[in-house]
């Protein structure tokens, strides 16, 4: 039951992960096609600036005209330098996410496989006749790994002599 509650788990992961990576793609192919099309537009707007002071003989190669197409084209690479930035910070916000959905996936399945190694070792303690350390075990279980420490589930084995040094080495296949 645990095992195929890991199983479901690490499916439902996987779903997530693959949903977060094709809104990274879809995200990437819009940016990108907005970084083109405005590309293009401003590049069109430059070229009309040249072809009007063109038609009139103005020289575009000194002077104000210069300094106007010069700061044109600035202008255009920051809108497209501030279209790669959120670009690139969105698809972060995104990868963040996806890191964030596989660590709680195996928070989970670790969670999992704790129960399950609880319910054996409860289970063979009642069979070997422990019955008092195995309802210990199981209302210290939850508390010992909320603390984050093993020790204790360790101490009650000990305590036990040879079946629960023996359960305590005892290791899921």
């Amino acid at each position: 039951r645990a095992e195929e509650s890991g199983v479901l788990a690490q499916r439902v992961v996987d779903t997530e992960v693959a949903e977060v990576q094709r809104e990274i793609q879809i995200a990437n192919a819009s940016f990108f096609d907005r970084e083109r099309r405005t590309a293009k537009a401003r590049g069109i707007q430059l070229a009309s600036i040249r072809a009007r002071l063109g038609m009139r003989g103005i020289s575009t190669t000194e002077g104000s005209p210069l300094l106007v197409l010069t700061e044109s084209q600035r202008e255009i690479d920051d809108e497209l330098a501030a279209i790669r930035y959120e670009s690139a910070v969105f698809t972060t916000g995104l990868q963040t996410e996806v890191e964030k959905i596989r660590f709680q996936g195996a928070v989970s399945a670790r969670a999992s496989r704790q129960a399950a190694e609880d319910a054996i070792l409860t289970g063979q303690l009642r069979a070997a006749g422990f019955n008092e350390e195995a309802s210990l075990l199981s209302r210290q279980a939850p508390l010992v790994r909320r603390a984050g420490k093993r020790s204790a589930l360790s101490t009650v084995l000990t305590g036990l002599g040879s079946t629960g040094l023996s359960l305590l080495s005892w290791r899921p296949k």
